[in-house]
């Protein structure tokens, strides 16, 4: 039998082709706190969320919380669930992925705030929310995309961590005002 943690090891997104490597990421309200982006996957809508809150992670003020929503099976709302998606076998997964990672880089290479993002799984079903993110932390990791961060879970929650950066009182050069 192939273990998923096995073909994870074996997964390099070097020859994969992303869906976009550009990402205009619009502030929904004018306020920081809700970031969008659209892009298209093989004629599939996907929308990027970034949605800044207080956090639970110690000594940090806010984090950032990504997920990725495809066109729900009936194409009137957005889902998260790979059960509940209009494009359920018209999307390369891989190409999705990589394209993720990329957007997730780019919005933290943007936004000097963006010190703590979480990027846990989510799915309606729990266990599959729970592979998801067993999913993203090997391929992050395998892949070079934690590069000036650290992943960490912390409550059930999977983190990328700007390192050098402790909490808000610290500047772009990570040097505290304390």
């Amino acid at each position: 039998m192939i273990k998923l943690k096995n073909l994870l090891s074996e997964i390099t997104l070097g020859s994969v082709t992303p869906y976009a490597t550009q990402f205009v990421w619009q502030d929904k309200y004018r306020d920081g706190d809700m970031w969008e982006a659209d892009i298209a996957a093989d004629s599939q809508p996907i929308k990027l969320v970034m949605q800044r809150w207080k956090t639970p992670m110690p000594n940090f003020e806010y984090e950032y919380q990504f997920a990725f929503f495809t066109r729900g099976r009936d194409n009137s709302g957005w889902s998260t669930s790979a059960s509940n998606t209009a494009a359920t076998g018209g999307l390369n997964v891989l190409a999705l992925l990589k394209t993720v990672a990329l957007a997730i880089r780019d919005f933290a290479d943007q936004n000097a705030n963006a010190d703590v993002i979480d990027v846990t799984g989510a799915d309606s079903d729990y266990d599959k929310g729970e592979q998801k993110s067993r999913i993203y932390q090997a391929l992050f990791a395998e892949n070079g995309m934690t590069s000036g961060f650290s992943m960490k879970s912390y409550g059930g929650k999977l983190y990328l961590i700007k390192t050098g950066i402790n909490g808000r009182t610290a500047d772009a050069t990570g040097v505290s005002n304390d």
